[in-house]
């Protein structure tokens, strides 16, 4: 089955870790009424060396990203809440859609993702942009829900 990582807005920590129980993900509403958040089924684009390649990709950087931590686990780590990194978040949301298509075609070029071409993972990229734009013009934050 994989690794099922799900990229989401939602308005805070508690509400972003509130998720993790959610049979479904952060895109179906919680069994307490809680809401659905604009979600991003990014399957395999993990929040650590996947999403933290894209952080060097758009930010330009040489060095590698630090892991983020987790805000919560579950499941002996099968299950966890994770925030993306603010300047990713920053970044995606300025992108243009040139830069997009820049990111997704480096992107492709990486050795974690190299059974993927551009074309692929363009829509990723750009539904990663999006999410990040609604995260910024809420003030919200910007996470990945993992189930292992």
């Amino acid at each position: 089955m994989g690794v099922l990582c799900d990229y989401f807005v939602a308005p805070s920590d508690a509400d972003a870790v509130a998720t993790l129980d959610r049979v479904g993900g952060p895109g179906r509403p919680g069994a307490d009424g809680a809401p659905a958040w604009p979600t991003l089924d990014a399957k395999g684009i993990d929040p650590f060396v996947t999403a933290g390649t894209l952080e060097q990709i758009v930010l330009g950087l040489d060095e590698e990203v630090d892991d983020p931590e987790p805000l919560a686990t579950t499941d002996g780590g099968e299950g966890m809440v994770v925030p993306v990194s603010p300047r990713l978040v920053a970044a995606l949301a300025a992108a243009d859609d040139a830069a997009l298509r820049d990111a997704a075609q480096a992107w492709s070029c990486t050795e974690e993702l190299a059974a993927s071409t551009a074309e692929d993972l363009l829509p990723v990229v750009r539904g990663l942009a999006d999410l990040a734009r609604q995260a910024r013009q809420t003030r919200a934050g910007m996470y990945c829900w993992v189930s292992v």
